[in-house]
């Protein structure tokens, strides 16, 4: 018989950091986005407030970096959950990816070389949209009930 349990913390989700194999829940995705988002807002307040414009810009990008990188192995473990495959992860890493490009097309080149580039990827930024929206709408799909081919059911744990 199973029951079901309060969702680990955030020590297990920091434990499983960069872990592809097994399953997680709704929840642990959702904790993760909104402790982001706890992180994210006050450092770009601050350094809005502290740092010129492109030091304020670089800092913003080198934490969205940085908190990005843990983000496949946690959408390979929701997909998972799901009983789907993690090579769906290429979905957000091509959204990701194409970010990052103009970014860095920004960074080193100046903002006319940007608009020059998004002046022919319009294209490129409908797959953009669609990828993201696919990737969400699978991440957010209720797991399978009990355990599937990658692992137990993150929600249940055997009783005593």
């Amino acid at each position: 018989m199973t029951e079901l349990r309060t969702e680990p913390g955030p020590r297990h989700t920091i434990q499983r950091t960069f872990a592809f194999a097994g399953r997680s829940g709704r929840s642990e995705l959702i904790a993760y986005l909104f402790a982001a988002l706890l992180v994210s807002v006050p450092v770009s307040f601050v350094t809005g407030l502290v740092l010129e414009h492109d030091a304020h810009m670089l800092a913003g990008n080198g934490l969205t970096v940085l908190l990005a990188l843990s983000v496949p192995a946690l959408l390979v473990r929701r997909f998972h959950d799901s009983g789907r495959s993690g090579a769906w992860v290429w979905l957000a890493v091509f959204g990701f990816a194409v970010w990052l490009l103009r970014t860095v097309i920004s960074a080193l080149w100046g903002l006319d070389a940007r608009l020059g580039f998004d002046g022919w990827t319009w294209l490129l930024d409908w797959a953009v949209i669609v990828a993201n929206l696919a990737s969400v709408m699978l991440a957010l799909l209720p797991g399978t009930v009990g355990p599937n081919r990658y692992g137990p059911d993150p929600r249940a744990v055997a009783a005593p």
